[in-house]
């Protein structure tokens, strides 16, 4: 149970813990950026929390520091994440893509230590889960996407297939947080049942994954990922075929000197899906065990979205079906966002045909 903590403790010094490290890697005007939101979210929350300490806490109002701290921490990476986007991934970045990539997960370890009888997408919100695995698969896109580019030398450092499976495995996870996309759930689908008819399927969009333009962009990068995947592995540039659910190893999150990236569009700024989103739905999901009939709903999505994540995946099947949904997707219902399909088309013929795809 959470009262058996103390929370203003855990909550204090997770976030201390988090400002601590940052005095040693950010300048003054960042840090008084950063300062500034923990003054709001963290130490506030935390504040408002502590006001209660006669009282028993309630789910509903720890729910609600868990989630105003996870918006801190959102908030704060994305000030990491811009930084990086607008050095271009210096070398020695790489060390910095992985805490950003740590302190993201340290959001949800948070939500297990101080409400451990319940599941983090039942304490944070689906909307800060998806957010948080979209930021985590699309800075891998980002990492891996420079490491492919022509500049760089044709050498990919050890790390190289864990980053591009942990990237496809966020990407996915976040594409089925809110919803159960049978066309990447189940794999062994038949082409004819994966695409609904457009003009019968008036909930085309939502019952497919896809939420926002954010949805259809990680389709985008997870098709790419698998690409680079199943292309290194027709290369022989992978010793073993690994699932998708291993996760980066230690030794590489303590820092390897590498090139991080851009992602499709040269210098684009991560989008938090979108941060508006989350601040708007705030409070509105905080009341974990009110409403029996919303917690199931969001325990089936987590199952759903645990078995697309951790089961054994082929991962050539994956890019395939990414890439013929965000096709379908761009040039049908989300056409006049002048969405390119050039790149995914290219692909998606080395996934059919085995052609080169770059």
């Amino acid at each position: 149970m959470a009262e058996s903590i103390d929370l203003e403790t855990v909550m204090s010094a997770f976030c201390r813990n988090i400002m601590c490290d940052l005095y040693m890697n950010i300048d003054s005007n960042e840090m008084q950026l950063a300062e500034t939101l923990f003054e709001k979210k963290c130490a506030k929350s935390i504040r408002d929390l502590n006001s209660q300490k006669n009282a028993s806490h309630s789910e509903t109002s720890i729910c609600h520091c868990l989630q105003t701290v996870a918006q801190f921490i959102l908030d704060l990476t994305y000030i990491e994440e811009c930084k990086l986007v607008d050095t271009e991934f210096p070398p020695d970045s790489f060390p910095r893509v992985s805490y950003i990539l740590d302190t993201l997960s340290s959001i949800e370890h948070l939500a297990k230590k101080v409400m451990p009888n319940k599941e983090p997408i039942e304490v944070l919100l689906s909307e800060i889960i998806e957010c948080i695995r979209w930021r985590k698969g699309a800075l891998l896109y980002m990492y891996c996407h420079t490491l492919n580019s022509p500049s760089q030398a044709p050498n990919f450092p050890t790390h190289y297939q864990k980053c591009l499976e942990d990237g496809i495995d966020q990407l996915k996870w976040m594409l089925c947080t809110r919803s159960s996309p049978k066309w990447l759930l189940d794999l062994s689908m038949d082409d004819s049942e994966k695409v609904p008819d457009l003009e019968e399927d008036s909930d085309f969009l939502s019952s497919q994954g896809i939420l926002s333009d954010t949805h259809l962009l990680a389709l985008m990068y997870c098709g790419e990922l698998c690409y680079w995947h199943t292309e290194a592995v027709n290369k022989g540039l992978f010793t073993t075929d690994q699932t998708t659910d291993e996760k980066i190893p230690e030794e590489v999150k303590q820092g390897e000197d590498t090139l991080c990236a851009s992602p499709i569009e040269p210098n684009q700024r991560l989008s938090p899906i979108d941060d508006n989103s989350v601040k708007a739905n705030k409070g509105s999901d905080c009341e974990c065990s009110d409403a029996s009939s919303a917690v199931n709903e969001i325990e089936k999505r987590q199952s759903d979205s645990l078995e697309c994540c951790n089961v054994t995946s082929d991962i050539k099947k994956v890019g395939q079906a990414c890439m013929e949904m965000y096709i379908t997707v761009a040039n049908g219902p989300m056409a006049p966002g002048g969405w390119s399909t050039e790149r995914a088309e290219e692909i998606l013929q080395f996934f059919t045909a085995g052609k080169p795809g770059s």
